[in-house]
This record gives structure tokens, sequence and C-alpha cells, in this order.
């Protein structure tokens, strides 16, 4: 009996397991399902956006990577050798990730249901990674940022009043190129958030690099979050369009994310944020909806 009674107790044991695996597949497939028919409606938008992300790691990434030579000021048109091929290619490449980037847009209107925000956050996330490790090619400003940043945090002077030219001992001040002789025209705000990568990297030229790309990407990718939280309240149908004409545009990863994160970065996010916060905008009208503000 007492033998009985134990195998009794296995199978039951036994079945209990059989019923929870029944069911977990049966989740798993509904799941699979839902997902299967989601990606196919989403079918274009993700064939588009990985193929901007092809073109950003072929031609960008591999073409002019940061790994190059970061501790010196190139060009574009020094990288590629100045060739005419060089210039063709850079025409090609950006006609067709505008033309991408055109018809995401389009095909974006089709959509306004939440999983398709963050399916246009996770790529534009996505761009965001790949263009931070792109040289800076075509200005040098976000070296001047490590530059003043050095004269803020290790030397313990004013950037605005103090040009890198004062320290010209420290191989570093060569970084500033032309602006050597000049102190920082940003203001004490933009002077004191360029300063915090320098802060944790020290004179890691390299981890500055990646960290201001990463400040300024991650703001543009916010940005465009909080796009999409006041047009969804404002204007529901263009919620998700506007929010990847931001979050897939090629003009502000290789603007921004790329080269020289200026005011722009901040722009976006700051603004979106008063607009969240000032309840005297009457262009809104009287009757808009300000509780997104509190999501």
């Amino acid at each position: 009996m007492l033998t009985n009674g134990l195998m009794d107790r296995e199978v039951e044991k036994q079945l209990t397991l059989l019923r929870m695996y029944a069911i977990l597949l049966h989740v798993n497939k509904s799941y699979l399902r839902k997902l299967v028919i989601w990606l196919r409606s989403h079918l274009w938008l993700l064939l588009l956006g990985m193929t901007s992300e092809l073109v950003y790691f072929f031609y960008l990434l591999r073409g002019f990577p940061l790994m190059h030579d970061y501790y010196h000021l190139d060009t574009m048109g020094s990288i590629a050798g100045y060739t005419h091929t060089g210039f063709l290619i850079y025409l090609i490449a950006f006609s067709f990730l505008f033309v991408l980037f055109g018809f995401a847009w389009r095909e974006a209107h089709r959509f306004q249901d939440r999983a398709t925000l963050w399916f246009i956050l996770s790529f534009g996330g996505i761009f965001a990674i790949t263009t931070m490790f792109v040289y800076p090619v075509t200005a040098i400003d976000i070296f001047n940022y490590i530059v003043y940043g050095l004269i803020m945090v290790q030397y313990g002077v004013n950037p605005m009043t103090t040009p890198p030219a004062q320290f010209g001992a420290d191989p570093l001040m060569q970084l500033a190129g032309g602006f050597i002789t000049q102190p920082s025209p940003y203001g004490p705000l933009g002077q004191v958030i360029q300063a915090l990568p320098v802060k944790i990297a020290g004179r890691d030229v390299l981890v500055s690099l990646l960290l201001l790309k990463f400040m300024f990407s991650s703001m543009i990718i916010y940005g465009a979050f909080l796009v999409y939280k006041i047009l969804s309240h404002i204007a529901p149908r263009f919620a998700i369009p506007a929010t990847l004409a931001l979050a897939w545009n090629p003009f502000v990863f290789f603007e921004f994310s790329c080269q020289r994160p200026q005011r722009y970065p901040y722009d976006v996010p700051y603004s979106s944020c008063y607009i969240c916060t000032d309840k005297r905008l009457s262009y809104l009208g009287p009757d808009a909806d300000h509780s997104f503000c509190l999501d």
C-alpha cells in the first residue's frame, strides 16, 4: 500500500508538470502567433531599418572608424584620400539613407500603437550606437569640449576666460586646433555638462569621446520619446511619424551623434519638457489636455 501511495504521488507530480508544460506551450504559441502577425504588418519598416543600419555600419563605421586616429584631428576628405570616388560614394550613401528614411516615414503613418514606438526607438538606439563609433569627420567641436573640460577639471581654471594656449606644454591642448588661442564660447551650463565625461575619463581621449557621444545620442532618443508623448495627446495621428522623423533621421545622426553635438541635442528634450510643464501655452488651445505631462 505504501508503495502504491508513493507511485500515485509520483504520477500526480508528473501529470502536474505536464499540465504546466502544456499551459506554457499554449501561452508561448499564443504570443508567438501574435508576434508573427505584428512582424508581418511591420515587415517593410523592419526591412527599411535593417537596410539603414547596414549603410551606417558598412559605409560610416567601416569607412571612418573612431579608432582610426582619435588623438589627431582629421577630416572626411583626408581619410577618404580626397578622391572623386570617395565623394561619389558619400553622395550615393546619404541619398540612399534619405530615400530609406522617406519610405520609413511614409510607412509609419499606418501605425499608432505603443509597440511601434518602442520598435522605432530601438532602431534609433541601434543607429546611435553605430554612429557613436564613427570619427567626427567634418568638425572638431567635440575635441574642443574635451580640451575645455580638461582646463576646467584638471587645471581648475575657467575655460570661458582661459584659452588652451595657456597650457601649451600639454599635448592634449593641440586637439583644439585653430581654437587653441580662444577661450570657450559655451555658456556655464553647457561647459559643466561637457566637462562631465572628462571628469569620469580623465585624460583618456577615446573614453571621453565615447561618453560625450553617448550622452548626446541619448538626448536625441529621449527627445524623440518626448515628441511622441506630446503629439500623442495633441495630434495622435502624427505621433509615430514625428517620432520616426527624429529617431531615424540620417542628418541628425551624422551631424550630432557622429561628430559635433552642439545645441540641438539639448533643444528637443529641454523644449519638450518646457511644453510639458508650461500651462500657459495658448497655441495648444484652451481645451488642450495637459495630463500627459504627469504620465
